[in-house]
């Protein structure tokens, strides 16, 4: 007969393993652009979301889904969406054995009627079939306190055009983006990011990326270091490359970019940094 302790321990270490899989990040199934946020196994809410500019494609190995979903609450909110895969009949496709897989919004917290985009790239071979589109539902959200609302008051980018080798055609290489956000409220803004959205001339939204300047100091610049005060402002700028964005936007060129700011307070309840 086995040692009791044994079994016990075996156990306990069993629904440890469970608890630390549901709760471990998937960055290895959603990719390197979605925020590092798992969420919580317990203590979540429902809440009401619609979702704008959804774009699916495949490209490089990989099922790419970017999009915008809106706050349609009264409340701050946290929030995860749940992704499930479908086929061009419209059947689901398992991710990594299960229907669905959870994708956080890029903002720690949404003010009321306010939205926040959200990026996925998924592995095709974590994929039970070929995807050709994706539907998309609330996984779980919970109430967070107020904060600052940042708003993007100026934005503008400048396309860089180079001459390719003798050839006297110029061709557009990159853009050099420049962000006024302003703090109206009078709250401070202790780590104000931005979420950097990018449109292709085919109409269609291509890329969603998070600057924090806390954190990313290589990628983006301030006219100041610190919070935003109360009722300030701060100028942000940054580089948009074309070497390192999909292949369809490389092909349709940038129609332009829009941007949404958000605090990351590490002090506002239940928020992890």
């Amino acid at each position: 007969m086995r040692n009791p302790i044994i079994v016990f321990i075996l156990i306990v270490l069993g629904w440890h393993g469970l608890a630390s899989c549901n709760s471990a990040p998937a960055s290895d199934l959603i990719g390197p652009y979605a925020p590092d946020r798992p969420m919580p196994t317990e203590g979540l809410d429902t809440m009401q979301v619609t979702f704008d500019d959804v774009h699916t494609w495949v490209e490089n190995g990989q099922f790419y889904v970017v999009g915008l979903a809106n706050n349609l609450s009264n409340d701050w909110q946290q929030y995860w969406l749940r992704l499930t895969a479908l086929d061009a009949a419209g059947q689901v496709l398992t991710i990594n054995g299960k229907p669905d897989v959870v994708v956080p919004v890029m903002a720690d917290a949404v003010p009321p009627r306010g939205r926040s985009s959200f990026f996925a790239a998924i592995p095709l071979d974590k994929i039970s079939g070929t995807p050709a589109d994706c539907k998309l539902a609330v996984a779980g959200a919970k109430i967070m306190d107020p904060g600052p609302i940042l708003i993007a008051t100026e934005i503008s980018g400048v396309r860089v055009l180079v001459q390719n080798g003798s050839d006297t055609v110029q061709v557009e290489k990159a853009w050099q983006m420049r962000i006024k956000v302003t703090n109206p409220l009078p709250l401070e803004a202790q780590n104000p990011c931005l979420e950097s959205l990018l449109y292709g001339r085919d109409g269609k939204l291509w890329f969603a990326q998070t600057y924090n300047p806390q954190r990313d100091t290589a990628l983006i610049s301030q006219s100041e270091i610190g919070p935003i005060p109360a009722q300030g402002a701060r100028t942000f700028a940054y580089n948009i490359s074309y070497d390192s964005l999909p292949k369809g936007l490389q092909d349709a060129k940038i129609r332009n970019v829009e941007v949404l700011c958000f605090d990351r307070n590490p002090g506002r309840k239940d928020q992890e940094d």
